[in-house]
This record gives C-alpha cells, sequence and structure tokens, in this order.
C-alpha cells in the first residue's frame, strides 16, 4: 500500500513539474525553453556522452549529489526503491535512465519520511 502512494505522489509530481506554458524565456518567444533545475529530462540526458547515471548527474546537475551542509548523505530512490547510496548510480547504466528528479528536504521528507535532509534523487528507469 505504502509503495502505491509514494508511486501516485512521484506520478503526481512528475504532472505537476511538465504542466503549463508559463511566460518565461521560451514560453511562445524565440529564446531556448527554460531548464527546469529539479529534473533531467530524457533529452538531456540522451545529449550527455557518458556511460552511467552517476557521470550524468556530476555532468549535468552535481550539486544533487552534495549533502546540504556537509550533513547527512543524499538519499537515493531508482524506480521507487531506496537504495544504499549514490554509489550505486554507478552501476546504473545511463542508457537506462528515463529522468531524474531531485527533491529537497521538505519534499522529501513528505514523500518519504525522515532522514532526507539532504534531499533525495529519483532515478526512474525505461523499463
Amino acid at each position: 500500500m505504502r509503495r502505491r502512494i509514494v508511486l501516485a505522489l512521484v506520478m503526481l509530481s512528475l504532472g505537476c513539474a511538465s504542466g503549463g506554458g508559463g511566460s518565461g524565456a521560451g514560453a511562445g518567444g524565440g529564446g531556448a525553453p527554460r531548464r527546469n533545475s529539479s529534473v533531467i529530462t530524457l533529452e538531456e540526458i540522451e545529449a550527455v556522452d557518458v556511460t552511467n547515471a552517476y557521470d550524468l548527474i556530476q555532468r549535468l546537475r552535481p550539486q544533487y549529489l552534495r549533502p546540504a551542509g556537509g550533513g547527512d548523505p543524499v538519499v537515493l530512490y531508482v524506480d521507487g526503491t531506496r537504495r544504499q547510496g549514490l554509489g550505486d548510480l554507478r552501476s546504473l547504466a545511463k542508457s537506462s535512465v528515463r529522468e531524474v528528479r531531485y527533491l529537497d528536504s521538505t519534499e522529501a521528507t513528505t514523500m518519504h519520511g525522515t532522514n532526507h535532509r539532504s534531499g533525495a534523487i529519483h532515478v526512474m528507469t525505461r523499463r
């Protein structure tokens, strides 16, 4: 039951983050679309020449990997399942990654409970 709730929350957050036109750069204008700093999209993933998910994040959004204030490590989830640590990203091939999403400490604690002081990284794979 908990897994279904977590999955529903992840899907809800995906829908909220991807919706709407807005008036920022790229909204009907000639500029490039604005990059969402909390999401690494499939388009971005495919454009980077790396082999694993750790190197992908390190190249595109290195701040995801840094603990807040030098404290607790960032927690990793792959397809909704908590993993041992960020080192698990090195064994995940870039070609299997569909999206990477960073949740700050508040979002991660709301979704997963306590012990997410540095936030969480959610990796969704191409299943």
